[in-house]
């Protein structure tokens, strides 16, 4: 994943299958690689094959010690007004919000049997698909 051509780490990938199939995620690391893993899968089984849409969430961590933000937008939207009630500042984006939502992103990515290698290239311009 990178933003503008350069790596994102710590961004969380999510990948929502097109039809019936169970829900992917990682995170990236400093070179902005992700491996998948399949909710309720085996660990590092990465994604079944099939077609996806895909949400990025990338963010710059201001609650470096604090408990772990969570992954699904709204949760986590709810979580940093609760930070800034406690005093602390809600996270800032790095890649525009509209990459976080399946409904928005305009990502899709389609999982083929074996390994896989499915690079995004987000743009700080970006306002949003419409799907």
């Amino acid at each position: 994943v990178t933003l503008d051509g350069k790596p994102v780490s710590r961004a969380t990938v999510q990948f929502e299958p097109k039809g019936e199939g169970r829900f992917a995620g990682g995170q990236t690391d400093s070179d902005g690689r992700y491996h998948l893993n399949a909710m309720g899968g085996r660990p590092g089984a990465g994604a079944p094959a099939g077609d996806y849409v895909v949400a990025i969430q990338a963010y710059e961590d201001p609650f470096a010690g604090m408990p772990e933000r969570p992954t699904d937008p709204a949760a986590a939207e709810k979580w940093d007004r609760e930070m800034a009630r406690r005093g602390m500042t809600p996270a800032k984006w790095l890649a525009p919000k509209e990459y976080a939502d399946v409904k928005t992103s305009g990502l899709t990515a389609t999982v083929k049997p074996g390994r896989n290698r499915i690079d995004f290239d987000l743009k700080s311009d970006f306002k949003g698909a419409v799907r």
